[in-house]
């Protein structure tokens, strides 16, 4: 019937357009006078169009009248009216509740459920029709993140401070069948003398593995998937700052891979992705399921070892070490060896501790376990640091300057061919590399050269390559000498000068 009016208003439009035609008022547009018979007509038919117009408004009108009263026969509110009104209002509160807080259920002070919304249902999977009078423990089963049944400490804490609403944040939810939830619960008291206790719980479960996957994004190394060095450090530093176990030690251990340039350069960047890949399952292997492993950048690693002592520690990281040693790292039909040279650092938690000095203590003890040549634990002490370091440096230049006055550097040269065999040379090129006889070992130049550095030995060294390269040319014949180069931790070339 609502439709009758406006239907009815457009064929009274289109019938004063054919009669605006016919009449001959658009002649000027070149209209035909074939429907000039129907100017006549068409007025007594828009003349019963408004008539049927008007009896269709009417008939609507009353319509709804007699709809409103058989639905309402009373203007006072009656009984069945006021049930009517409150089952709506009961069916838009249920609404917003579902749709703002979640899972509502209402118990009353004897721990009785008194209400569940759909919500709720949903989450605990439990029908409400079953669970009304039954006590709140049975249906909502709520555990913190530790494990401790909460439910029945939330509603005693309410019932003892009915004023104070409790936010409990994420705990988990232990629906009647199925896999365990997490939920953000909240409890307060309703009504007077706090007759009723809400629990209010909105499912996380969710957000929960996108914000877990978003984390672990940032705080692990994509290529090993252990730690990365800002998430190692945080977490060093919190424990670190733990002054409530102050009986428990714990031990830094700074760990660098002997020979991984070497395969790096030689077989690729895959190859030492693969390798750095293969060393991060050698370390969770060794520690413990309380330590952490870090990769730090390149080759470089760290170790943490809660609550350990410091000769557990030399134990943990002498066994990481004699795996490293035996393990044989294979690529395209190419075997290799790998070592690494550890550093350890034992301290005690203090909230004066400075994090940026603990890994610095560390990476010197790595680094004096490089230099005294390398694939070996060396332990950083605190109190005998100064003398130590003292001597080391006292022992290294003794050293260097008794290599050079007496000759025991040894070189050795390295020709350089081109890759196709269809290039001419005009001359014999080689490639000169250093080494330093020490204790039945050659060590390489990034063992020495950056303490030759700091004692201002360089320009010596620098004289003796060159007139040892000098005096090789009688010895070989066609050798040019080019110029003296910066040498590489594996002993190459990196540039003349």
């Amino acid at each position: 019937m609502r439709f009758v009016v406006p239907i009815l208003s457009s064929i009274a439009v289109a019938l004063a357009c054919v009669w605006v035609l016919s009449s001959g008022q658009l002649s000027k547009l070149f209209m035909t006078d074939a429907l000039s018979g129907l100017t006549e007509t068409v007025p007594h038919l828009l003349l019963a169009i408004l008539a049927a117009q008007v009896g269709a408004v009417y008939l609507l009108k009353r319509t709804a009248l007699i709809a409103s009263r058989t639905s309402l026969p009373d203007v006072n509110i009656t009984p069945n009216t006021e049930e009517l009104l409150a089952m709506q209002d009961q069916v838009n509160t249920e609404w917003v509740l579902d749709a703002l807080a979640g899972g509502v259920i209402v118990a009353n002070q004897q721990g009785n459920i008194t209400y569940m919304n759909t919500s709720a249902e949903k989450l605990t999977l439990w029908s409400r029709d079953k669970v009304l009078g039954e006590h709140i423990s049975k249906v909502l089963k709520l555990d913190d993140l530790q494990g401790n049944s909460i439910e029945i400490k939330a509603f005693e804490t309410n019932l003892t401070h009915p004023n104070h609403p409790l936010q409990f944040g994420q705990v988990k939810l232990h629906p009647r069948v199925g896999e365990e939830r997490f939920v953000e619960l909240n409890t307060t008291c309703i009504l007077e003398q706090c007759k009723a206790i809400v629990f209010i719980f909105r499912d996380v479960t969710a957000d929960r593995k996108v914000i877990n996957r978003l984390y672990r994004q940032a705080s692990r190394d994509a290529l090993t998937d252990l730690m990365n060095r800002t998430s190692f450090e945080q977490y060093v530093e919190q424990l670190a700052h733990d002054t409530s176990a102050l009986t428990r030690s714990h031990v830094l251990a700074s760990v660098d891979l002997d020979n991984f340039k070497i395969i790096n350069d030689t077989c690729g960047h895959l190859a030492g992705d693969e390798l750095l890949k293969q060393v991060a399952q050698i370390f969770r292997r060794a520690v413990r399921t309380s330590d952490k492993v870090a990769r730090i950048g390149g080759d470089e690693f760290a170790v943490f070892l809660e609550g350990c002592g410091l000769e557990k520690g030399r134990s943990i990281m002498e066994s990481i070490l004699t795996e490293l040693r035996n393990f044989r790292f294979s690529w395209e039909g190419k075997v290799f060896t790998i070592g690494a040279s550890v550093g350890l650092l034992e301290f005690m938690p203090a909230s004066t501790l400075q994090i940026k000095q603990l890994f610095s203590d560390a990476d010197k003890a790595c680094y004096t376990a490089k230099a005294l040549g390398r694939n070996q634990v060396f332990v950083h002490e605190e109190e005998k640091r100064e003398a130590m370091s003292n001597q080391r440096v006292h022992d290294w230049g003794k050293l260097l300057k008794d290599a050079i006055r007496e000759d025991r550097f040894i070189l050795f040269a390295q020709p350089v061919v081109p890759l196709h065999s269809e290039r001419t040379q005009r001359f014999r090129q080689y490639e000169i590399l250093l080494r330093l006889p020490f204790r039945q070992a050659l060590l390489n130049p990034g063992s020495f050269l950056p303490v030759a550095d700091r004692l201002d030995l360089m320009t010596s060294i620098d004289r003796w390559i060159i007139r040892k390269s000098l005096e090789a040319q009688y010895v070989f014949q066609g050798l040019v000498f080019l110029g003296i180069a910066n040498v590489t931790d594996s002993g190459k070339v990196s540039h003349f000068r």
